[in-house]
């Protein structure tokens, strides 16, 4: 308050001095005259001005004073409230000594209750632990008897659902079996139709000119001349032999009684007096034999030893021709097989029935004549196993001779027979026809047996009961596509090996990326240069090459997918890039777990000095073979014809030409041959190729592949090699085997084994192998000197 007074005078004293200053300035003026007015008249109007201004700051400090004073009253206000609050704080702290003594007790009693109820909750919280303990432990145990029965239920449902997947099959298996009945029952019908129409087409010409006359006259002659005859016979041998009985029964006493003690007599004296003469001579045959054997097995050793070297010269000098004989005659012998395939079959069949069921009665009339031996006491001592053995073979043999000497007389012999006379005494005597008669008599019962059963086909060779005995259907008429493409293919195969210069190999690497073996390629490639030329096929990703061999061999490439066509089409796009260069004569296509098993002039000398390709192909009659053939390729590829391989081939040019120029076959496996088709998978990779050579150039191949891939653990995928599996006891095993191996995939799992012929010698199979890990690069690196000179 006291600052605003001061501040206040000092302006009044500012003006009035700026006032006097005025008023002596205006004397001046006047003093001056009239030609400063103006000036003055301006410093009046300042003067107002600040007037003016005076008054309103002094209205400012009058408000201002007045808000001062409010605030001086407000803060005497808060001051007497402070000090009432004072005074009440000094009384409140004298009262609050009394009082809080008194809290302090309440509080100490309090402190003792919640020690009391912390001990009694300390307590209560260890029983509680104990049983929080033993509910863990019991839901652990709970736990596991739910897992316990949660994976039993998982393998009841596993076995509920093979159960049903068994159900499911045997049931489909059913409806195959009800179909195949119901087409053998349609063939059956058409194969009878075809017997009766065709009858007499494999009977001889003058049996089918005058069959029905015969017929007539062999039933006529049967019933007429034979029959009554026969009957006559029979009833006439029955009475002799019953005359002969009685005859015989004297006689047969008088032998009991005399002739066969007599003749045991004289047996035991022959053989009591043979006896030391027969063991004197086997000393003799003994130390005759063991004299002969020490002085002969010297010259036999000697002879063994001359002979040994020039058995050998002789089988080193004829293997290489019996291997070309072998190798030359196979496709013929293979073909004959299969041709003569539907008729061994048979015949065995046949052979094991007549087998069996000749087995059955000889041992029903052995058994039988033992017993009728055993029945009389002068041919008990002869009723032995091995004479009733030989009596039962006779028997049975007789038939089997009278039958064949009737068929050779009547089939041989130009002259007819003499008309019928009939003695008993002299023998029968038949015409020819009569005889005709009798085997259509003697067919008829056997094929309409008592059990209305088919039986000729039990007797005699099964090719009656079938169409097989007709001229061979003939060969299927190809379509106009494939009679060009069979062309084109005759042409490309019989095309002359074309000679080049520098004759190369092309290495093809099917790849999702990189190469993850560059390093050991480059190692078998160095020092090679111009006897080979690299192609990568990279589908997913561009390969970051660690060699320079591989820079710049990349080439169009597309997104392959496992198993589907888009594998044959990386395959054939690989093909059509290499065949540019005309110098590549050799085709090798390789995988990016591939590696090479021999250095690279052996490889060359393997592949180059051949004029086969190296295809797999084999016949898998189960599932995962014809299994997945669909009936819609037809015509084209029957299902005799489709086969299985691996996809890793090498080939020569004319047959890469030849799977370059194929679109007929290739576009029945692009369009009926894929994965979970209709519930079959079929994978064209492996089976256009070898289905495809099979077909056109059987020969050509060796139904075997270069690169060794091993399926013995029969998974979906071929057993891998790591790190710690690559060592030179593998690599060794897997360079020596000299045998392909082929296992089929229905229940039979036959194995088909056959030696790798390379120009009709046996030599090892493999030249590359997969599936090694990216990690056994080191390995390999260390072992490839050691093991590619083996």
């Amino acid at each position: 308050m006291a600052g605003w007074k001061l501040w206040l005078v000092w302006i009044v004293l500012a003006l009035v001095i700026v006032g006097g200053e005025a008023e002596e300035a205006v004397e001046e003026v006047d003093e001056s005259g009239s030609a400063k007015g103006l000036e003055l008249e301006q410093l009046r109007s300042k003067i107002s001005a600040l007037e003016h201004s005076i008054a309103d700051n002094i209205r400012e400090l009058k408000s201002k004073d007045d808000s001062i004073s409010l605030l001086e009253k407000v803060a005497s206000e808060k001051s007497v409230r402070i000090a009432s609050l004072e005074s009440g704080i000094e009384s409140l702290q004298k009262k609050g000594s009394v009082d809080a003594q008194e809290l302090l007790q309440k509080a100490d009693a309090r402190i003792i209750d919640l020690e009391k109820q912390v001990e009694k909750l300390k307590s209560e919280i260890q029983e509680q632990n104990r049983k929080k303990d033993a509910l863990e432990v019991h839901v652990a145990e709970t736990e596991k008897k739910t897992q316990e029965m949660s994976l039993k239920l998982e393998r009841l449902q596993k076995t509920i659902e093979e159960q049903k997947h068994r159900i499911q099959k045997t049931e489909h298996a059913l409806e195959v079996a009800e179909e195949e009945l119901v087409r053998k029952k349609f063939e059956a019908k058409l194969k009878s139709k075809e017997l009766t129409e065709v009858y007499g087409a494999w009977l001889p010409p003058w049996i089918v000119t005058h069959m029905d006359r015969c017929q007539d006259l062999t039933v006529t002659y049967w019933k007429e001349n034979l029959k009554p005859t026969l009957n006559v016979f029979l009833q006439k041998v029955s009475e002799k032999s019953v005359e002969a009985r009685k005859w015989a029964e004297p006689h047969l006493e008088t032998a009991k009684t005399k002739w066969i003690p007599a003749a045991k007599q004289q047996l035991a004296a022959v053989t009591a007096s043979a006896k030391p003469h027969v063991h004197s001579i086997c000393t003799k045959t003994a130390e005759f034999y063991e004299t002969s054997k020490s002085r002969i097995i010297p010259h036999v050793v000697k002879a063994q030893g001359i002979v040994n070297p020039y058995v050998k010269e002789a089988k080193k000098i004829s293997e290489p021709y019996i291997h070309q004989v072998t190798t030359i005659t196979k496709p013929y012998v293979g073909r004959a097989k299969k041709r003569l395939k539907p008729y061994t079959k048979r015949i065995i069949r046949t052979y094991k029935k007549i087998i069996k069921s000749a087995t059955a009665y000889h041992r029903q009339v052995q058994a039988g004549i033992q017993e009728k031996l055993k029945q009389h006491e002068q041919t008990k001592p002869f009723a032995t196993k091995e004479l009733a053995w030989f009596l039962a073979s006779g028997l049975l043999a007789l038939p089997v001779f009278f039958l064949y000497r009737l068929l050779f007389g009547l089939c041989c012999k130009k002259a007819r027979v003499p008309p019928l006379s009939v003695s008993v005494s002299t023998g029968v005597y038949l015409r020819y026809d009569l005889w005709i008669h009798v085997l259509s008599e003697l067919q008829e019962n056997i094929y309409t047996s008592s059990e209305g059963k088919n039986t000729a086909c039990y007797f005699l060779s099964s090719s009656i009961c079938s169409k097989d005995w007709l001229p061979p259907a003939p060969a299927r008429v190809y379509t106009d596509d494939e009679i060009a493409a069979r062309v084109v293919f005759r042409d490309i195969i019989a095309t002359p090996f074309v000679q080049s210069n520098s004759p190369k190999i092309a290495f093809m690497f099917l790849t999702p990326g990189s190469l993850p073996f560059e390093k050991l390629w480059e190692k078998f490639f160095r020092g090679h240069e111009g006897r080979f030329s690299i192609y990568v096929h990279a589908s997913r990703e561009k390969p970051v090459h660690v060699s320079p061999l591989f820079i710049g061999r990349e080439i169009r490439s597309e997104k392959v997918v496992w198993g589907k066509i888009s594998m044959v089409n990386a395959e054939k796009r690989l093909l059509a890039n290499a065949l540019q260069d005309t110098d590549n004569q050799h085709f090798v296509l390789l995988s990016d777990s591939c590696v090479p098993l021999h250095d690279f002039d052996y490889v060359y000398s393997y592949l180059m000095e051949t004029n086969i390709s190296f295809v797999d192909c084999f016949e898998d009659p189960g599932p995962h073979g014809s299994g997945r053939y669909y009936k819609q390729m037809l015509p084209e590829i029957e299902k005799k014809e489709f086969r299985k391989g691996s996809q890793w081939f090498s080939v020569k040019r004319q047959h890469a030409l030849l799977i370059l120029s194929d679109s007929v076959y290739y576009t029945k496996f692009k369009l009926y041959c894929k994965p979970d088709m209709e519930g079959r998978n079929c994978y064209a990779d492996e089976h256009y190729l070898p289905t495809l050579f099979h077909m056109v150039d059987p020969g050509g191949i060796a139904n075997w592949s270069v690169t060794h891939v091993d399926w013995s653990e029969e998974k979906w995928h071929p057993k891998a090699y790591r790190a710690q599996d690559v060592t030179f006891e593998l690599l060794k095993n897997i360079t020596s085997i000299d045998e392909s191996y082929h296992k089929t995939s229905d229940e039979s799992k036959q194995v088909q084994q056959s030696p790798c012929l390379w120009n009709g010698m046996k030599r090892p199979c493999y030249l590359f192998a997969r599936k090694f890990y990216p990690e056994a690069l080191d390995n390999l690196l260390h072992l490839f000197s050691n093991y590619t000179s083996i």
